[in-house]
This record gives structure tokens, C-alpha cells and sequence, in this order.
């Protein structure tokens, strides 16, 4: 015969248990089980562990004080901070204050936070394939391809910096709270780089031919490693996607011209495909690539660029569309030879910072197959 615990004592068990495996925290179905392996005639609801575990949660984050000052972040004159494992004690760190920049449906976005004495770090909710991220994040690096750095934030570590930021200023009344709602609480998040610069979009952002042309091959570049990766939200490539210019940043120095000027991959991960016929057509489309396939790409970017005076007329340009050529040919050829070793280093770092890495054994049989037709 099984009894209800009221919720008193369930609390009980529940603080009990927390106090003895915080790590525990964000997996309510574990803490469950614990608790009916300490109460066997116990009937526990998972629903109303996952409510307590909110309220002591709740109550253990400091009130959000609404400043008298909102925080201005200064787009231009922000620079990044180390995301180094270990840099910084969140008890003590002070922070300026936080941007959050929205997302698309489904998402938290991500949240700019500038460190007192230091630049500014990228807080973003971890998904379920945040392995993946790491992995393609690694792999465009070792091709010496712009890429920022990311790592997944240990359980206590994300605890503390998230309750360093309740308190924190921000630019807009309202924002950020979803830092401390119960969906990224138990998900937990990742550290990125923060990337000074501009979104290829951006009716801001203005390119000479020259400079164009420089960023072309730069994209050419990331979209060879897109291919191979299956990364569909970069560019329309290969008939896959609509594209995001968005996640092509463009750092342009005042001074140096397209010399200076660095291209970045922002957001990226490797999709496996495990469909045979989907796997065969994506294959077909891989060898039967040609010069038409990458003026759609061109025009595709040359339109991205809106706040480029005479940008349309780029799609003519024949020294453009060899720039954008080569990039990608040059790093397929590149992967054609060393892919394979570069994937196996990729692996080892992306579990150096994120062990969990489960299916890295079906992503590597997937990039097998792919570079085989590079």
C-alpha cells in the first residue's frame, strides 16, 4: 500500500535530497527516483517534485532590482572576454550589465553580458544538441575559418553566474528574465565568444568590391564545411534552405581595408542524415554542383548586402563569382584530403569540453560518406 506525502514533507525529501546531490537539480524524474528509494510506500509525482524544485529554486535566487538607470550597451566599443573554464569566480565578479538580444520562435535568444574590468561573454540556453555545436565550432577552426569559441557551463557554474545576473541592469525594462525561468534553469546554458562586428544583413554594414570580393571567399569557405556538416541556416547552397544571412558576421577595422577585415560562422552544428533516399540525393546534389548552382549563392548574398550601394550589380561581376568558387572548392579539396583526421580531432576536443558526446559515431559514418564525394 503506497501513501500521498503532503507537501511539506515531500519538500522535505526533496531539499534532503538536493542537499545531498545538487547536481541533481535540474533532473527532476532523478530526484524522484531518490526520493522513493528513501520513502519506498511513497507515491511520488514527478509533476509536483518539478514545482517544489521551482519554488526552492525561486527562493534561492536573489530579487531582480530595477535599477534606476537602464544599462547602455555600447555596440561599437565592445570587445570580448575570455570564456576560459576556471577565469572567473561569479561570487565575486561584478557585471555591468545585460543586452538581450531576441531569438527566433522557439527560443530564449541570447543574453550580452558585459563583465566589470573585462569585455563581454554570450550566455544562451543549451539544447540537447549542444555536443553537435562544439564539434562544428572545432572543425571550421581547424581550417582556419573564424568561428567563436563555446563551451557548456558546469551545473554549479551556470547556478552561480545566473544568479550573479538577477540583480544586473539591463537595456530594456523586462528582458532577461528568462534567464531565471524554470526552462533554462533546468536546461542549463553555454558560454560563447562574444563577436565584435556586423550581420551580413545589416543595413548598416557597407562593403567595397574589393572588400566583397574578399568576403565572398570567406563564405565560400564556411559553405564547403556547411556542406560537408549539412548545415542548412547559413546560405541556400545546394537547393538546402532559405538561408540566414545573420549568421555571417562581418568585423570591419576603420583602417586596413580588406586586409583587416575578418569574416565570422556564428551558429552553426552538424545534421546527420539517416534516411537512404534523402542521404542519396543530398550526395547527387554534392557531385552534380555547378556554376549555376553557385550563382543562386551569389545572388543570394549579393541581396543580403542592403546597405551596400550598387551591391545587385556584384552578381556580374566574374572576379566575384571565382572568389566565391574557389572558397569553397579550395576547402573541399582541403577536406577531400585530411577531412577525416581533422573530424577525428574535432571529436577528441569536442569531448575535452562537453563529454557527452553519444553520437559522435553515427556523425563520423555520416562525414565519411559525404567527403567521399568532396
Amino acid at each position: 500500500m503506497s501513501i500521498i506525502p503532503d507537501d511539506a514533507g515531500l519538500r522535505d525529501a526533496v531539499e534532503a535530497c538536493l542537499a545531498s546531490r545538487p547536481e541533481l537539480e535540474a533532473d527532476t524524474g532523478k530526484i524522484a527516483s531518490n526520493i522513493k528509494d528513501n520513502h519506498p510506500i511513497w507515491k511520488v509525482d514527478s509533476v509536483r517534485v518539478k514545482k517544489i524544485v521551482e519554488i526552492i529554486v525561486s527562493e534561492r535566487v536573489p530579487p531582480i532590482v530595477k535599477p534606476e538607470k537602464l544599462f547602455e550597451f555600447d555596440f561599437k566599443k565592445a570587445q570580448p572576454a575570455s570564456i576560459e573554464r576556471g577565469k572567473y569566480d561569479w561570487h565575486k565578479q561584478e557585471i555591468e550589465g545585460i543586452h538581450h538580444a531576441q531569438g527566433g520562435l522557439g527560443s530564449t535568444g541570447v543574453f550580452l553580458v558585459k563583465l566589470k574590468n573585462h569585455g563581454v561573454v554570450v550566455l544562451k540556453q543549451k539544447v540537447p544538441d549542444v555536443a553537435r555545436e562544439i564539434f562544428a565550432q572545432c572543425l571550421l577552426q581547424s581550417l582556419g575559418i573564424n568561428a567563436p569559441a563555446i563551451r557548456s557551463l558546469p551545473f554549479r557554474e551556470f547556478k552561480a553566474f545566473t544568479e550573479k545576473l538577477a540583480p544586473s541592469p539591463v537595456t530594456v525594462k523586462g528582458t532577461c528574465l528568462e534567464i531565471h525561468g524554470s526552462r533554462m534553469q533546468e536546461t542549463g546554458g553555454v558560454l560563447m565568444e562574444f563577436v565584435p562586428g556586423l550581420e551580413l544583413g545589416s543595413p548598416l554594414l557597407r562593403l567595397s568590391q574589393n572588400e566583397f570580393r574578399k568576403v565572398l571567399f570567406e563564405v565560400g569557405r564556411m559553405v564547403a564545411v556547411d556542406v560537408l556538416l549539412n548545415n542548412a541556416d547559413r546560405t541556400p547552397f545546394l537547393r538546402r534552405g532559405d538561408g540566414n544571412p545573420g549568421n555571417i558576421m562581418i568585423n570591419k577595422p576603420g583602417k586596413g581595408g580588406e586586409k583587416n577585415l575578418k569574416v565570422i560562422a556564428i551558429d552553426q552544428t552538424v545534421s546527420p542524415i539517416s534516411d537512404t533516399n534523402i542521404l542519396n540525393n543530398y550526395l547527387s546534389a554534392i557531385d552534380s554542383r555547378s556554376e549555376k548552382d553557385y550563382r543562386k549563392l551569389l545572388s543570394f548574398l549579393c541581396e543580403s548586402l542592403v546597405g551596400s550601394t550598387n551591391a545587385k550589380s556584384y552578381v556580374q561581376d566574374k572576379d566575384a563569382l571565382a572568389s566565391l568558387t574557389d572558397g569553397v572548392e579550395t576547402v573541399m579539396t582541403e577536406l577531400a584530403k585530411t577531412g577525416n583526421s581533422r573530424i577525428e580531432a574535432a571529436v577528441k576536443l569536442t569531448r575535452k569540453s562537453f563529454s557527452k558526446f553519444d553520437d559522435n559515431k553515427l556523425i563520423q559514418k555520416f562525414l565519411a560518406k559525404v567527403l567521399e564525394h568532396f
